[in-house]
């Protein structure tokens, strides 16, 4: 994304490895009883563990149905 000021966003499509990328963050859809075994979800499970572990829990501990779950403090690292 591409701040075009104003504090408004834009998206930019690149090619290449996504996990390079120096954006200050990333975003990846998963269903709620993902298990993070493929694809990005799974280099990212790799990467950073800890953001799958808080997927997992907060999944589990979540007490509104239909809820989406968020990831933990471990997904700041994104950023870095």
């Amino acid at each position: 994304m591409i701040n075009s000021g104003g504090g408004r966003y834009r998206l930019k499509e690149v090619a290449g490895d996504i996990l390079l990328t120096k954006a200050e963050a990333l975003a990846q859809g998963v269903a709620p009883n993902d298990n993070f075994a493929n694809g990005l979800a799974l280099a990212l499970r790799e990467r950073w563990p800890g953001i799958y572990k808080d997927f997992r829990h907060n999944s589990q501990t979540s007490t509104h149905k239909g809820e989406r779950s968020g990831l933990g403090p471990e997904s700041e690292l994104l950023g870095s």
